[in-house]
């Protein structure tokens, strides 16, 4: 009998609820990111793979920033929205003395970026996700496991592990991408 979609406890719902990033993974605490983010001006790269909780730890740190009452903002690109859009460039023109955060800084073109680098320029901070440094300073590696795969895969449903698949396997086969592998996850319990 095949699980419904709703039913799987490895539903997009669910695997979006956790919480990809927890410093705790690295040897660090909120407090030592923090501590090193002012150090470089508010101003660094997020690096890491795909599926390491680099867009996790982009959420988790505007919620930081607010609290400590800055003003942020928040743009997205990826693969199939490699540019900002009008309203984006306007919303980053305007963006003053807001910490600006740029998840996908990868996607854009040269000319792009230093449009962008232009633009951002005034701006109280900037950090982004990329998967290989070199635009900004580096300010964190984000990085995964078979032991994070466990740990989330145990979270979501304790009784996976009697199902007799090798979670080394499936890290292997999605090429360390723990957001895949939950998904390999999903269509294994579906079947």
């Amino acid at each position: 009998m095949k699980t419904r979609a709703c039913d799987n406890p490895f539903s997009n719902e669910r695997v979006d609820d956790l919480l990809f990033f927890e410093p705790e993974w690295l040897g660090v605490t909120w407090a030592d990111l923090m501590g090193r983010l002012e150090e470089l001006d508010y101003r660094g790269a997020v690096v890491g793979p795909h599926g390491s909780g680099k867009t996790t730890l982009l959420s988790a740190l505007r919620t930081k920033l607010e609290a400590e009452g800055f003003s942020v903002q928040r743009f997205f690109l990826n693969e199939e929205s490699r540019d900002l859009n009008e309203e984006d460039w306007r919303r980053l023109d305007t963006a003053g003395r807001a910490v600006i955060l740029l998840d996908g800084a990868e996607q854009f073109s040269w000319m792009k970026w230093r449009k962008f680098l232009r633009m951002a320029s005034p701006c109280r901070g900037l950090v982004i996700t990329q998967h290989k440094v070199g635009k900004l300073p580096l300010w964190l590696t984000t990085q995964t496991s078979v032991e994070m795969l466990q740990e989330f895969v145990q979270r979501l449903d304790p009784g996976f592990v009697n199902r007799g698949v090798s979670l080394a396997d499936l890290y292997q086969k999605s090429q360390g991408n723990v957001r895949e592998a939950l998904w390999l996850c999903y269509d294994i319990v579906a079947e």
